[in-house]
């Protein structure tokens, strides 16, 4: 098995930064990569950008894609499978007060913490402006996003009991309904619990109602489309499920404190 010490990634570096203690590093994926089974010399946090890949790790394998984290402690051996699409993602280097959880809270089978974003999913593109700005506010941006994403896993983390992952079920059916337009009475069957209580137990669980979490995930997939893609504002409007092209530019203002012609004309 391959170790990789600080700093160390498999992948075409795209960029590399420090915002006071964190360590950060772009990395990039070709099609079809296979990276051998490693482990790092430091507990890290993966924040999934784009593509798609599989991870095999300790007894289990797990498909990222947009939105996924995954915590890594320091000496956990994995390999990777990228999809065809490529991938890429950040890298994040945790110093110990920066850790998000402890092992002891973790079953012996879970050696990792693969987690969606879920609501914080909007942190994952004000990491990627906040990246992009040169301005007295761009660390405290970059550990803002950081610290969100991090509190999510820790959240997220303390469980729900087994009888309660029907929550889960609920909110990637959101994840994957978004788009083409939601039925909380499907969500609700499928889940296999009444409309009212997957509401409440929804918004008490995330924090935000599905309609919110719907919102957050539409503005994430946007901003990733604005940012990687030349396509007219109107067809990534079309595109990501939005009425029209001004439904868009108010959900991004909202959302990342810009318009999409702005943060075309300024990270261009």
């Amino acid at each position: 098995m391959i170790r990789l010490g600080p700093g160390e990634y498999f992948g075409q570096v795209v960029a590399r930064d420090s915002f006071g203690p964190l360590a950060i590093t772009t990395t990039r994926y070709r099609s079809g990569e296979v990276l051998p089974s490693h482990c790092h010399d430091q507990p890290y946090l993966f924040i999934m950008l784009a593509g798609a890949f599989r991870e095999q790790a300790t007894r289990c394998d797990y498909i990222c894609t947009r939105g996924w984290l995954v915590f890594n402690e320091a000496g956990e051996p994995h390999r990777d499978q990228v999809f065809d699409q490529g991938a890429e993602g950040i890298n994040i280097a945790l110093p110990p007060d920066w850790l998000p959880i402890s092992r002891h809270g973790l079953r012996d089978c879970e050696p990792f913490l693969y987690r969606f974003a879920g609501p914080a999913i909007t942190a994952v593109g004000a990491l990627q402006l906040a990246m992009r700005v040169h301005d007295c506010l761009r660390t405290f941006g970059v550990q803002e996003a950081v610290t969100s994403l991090l509190d999510s896993l820790r959240c997220r983390s303390a469980g729900r009991g087994r009888a309660n992952r029907w929550l889960d079920r609920a909110a990637q059916a959101v994840r994957a309904q978004y788009r083409d337009g939601l039925c909380l009475r499907t969500i609700a069957v499928d889940a296999g619990v009444h409309p009212a209580h997957l509401c409440r137990e929804f918004r008490r669980a995330f924090g935000c109602t599905m309609t919110q979490y719907a919102a957050r995930l539409r503005g994430d997939d946007a901003l990733a489309q604005l940012i990687r893609s030349k396509d007219s504002l109107a067809a990534i409007a079309a595109q990501t499920g939005f009425a029209d092209q001004a439904h868009l530019t108010r959900t991004v203002r909202s959302l990342f404190g810009t318009t999409p012609a702005r943060l075309r004309r300024e990270h261009a």
